[in-house]
């Protein structure tokens, strides 16, 4: 699982607790099942990664990766295809998670790119946007778009068990 979760200032508050729980929700799933899970966060670029691999005990790693994010920044979803492209180990039919707010702009090289190998190599993109409705770009890159009102918990439950196959 690769998870790529916007630290932009746009996702300060309540956007910022959801994406952190939602992401380590992520991560105790992938605990039970073995898998391995890349964390990214990212604002204009890619900022700093965790790795947790599939044979780990607990995800105490991931609770002290949690209590260090910081918020700041644009968002740059170019920046997180190109990171993707260039730096991602991906297995075949991997899964590939963005939590973000929405707020960005994509180019169309990188879309065209990403397609590619998305489908070179059996993967899956879904975008979980967290308050906000779903801007077209998000489907550009997305396999599976969610929008999540963090009022309606059930709704936000049910979007993250669909983006782990």
């Amino acid at each position: 699982i690769i998870l790529y979760v916007d630290v932009s200032g746009s996702m300060g508050g309540e956007n910022e607790l959801w994406s952190k729980a939602i992401t380590f929700v992520i991560v105790e799933q992938a605990l039970k099942e073995h898998r391995d899970v890349y964390v990214n966060l990212f604002d204009t670029k890619v900022q700093i990664s965790v790795e947790l691999p599939k044979g780990r005990k607990t995800n105490k790693e991931m609770i002290d990766f949690v209590g260090s994010w910081t918020l700041g920044g644009g968002t740059s979803f170019n920046a997180v295809v190109a990171h993707f492209l260039d730096h991602a180990k991906t297995e075949p039919n991997a899964d590939i998670l963005m939590i973000t707010d929405g707020h960005a702009e994509i180019e169309s090289n990188f879309v065209k790119r990403l397609k590619t190998y998305k489908q070179q190599n059996g993967l899956q993109w879904s975008t979980i946007c967290i308050n906000s409705v779903v801007p077209a770009v998000c489907h550009q890159i997305s396999d599976e778009v969610f929008a999540v009102n963090t009022r309606n918990q059930e709704d936000t439950v049910d979007a993250v068990q669909k983006c782990i196959r």
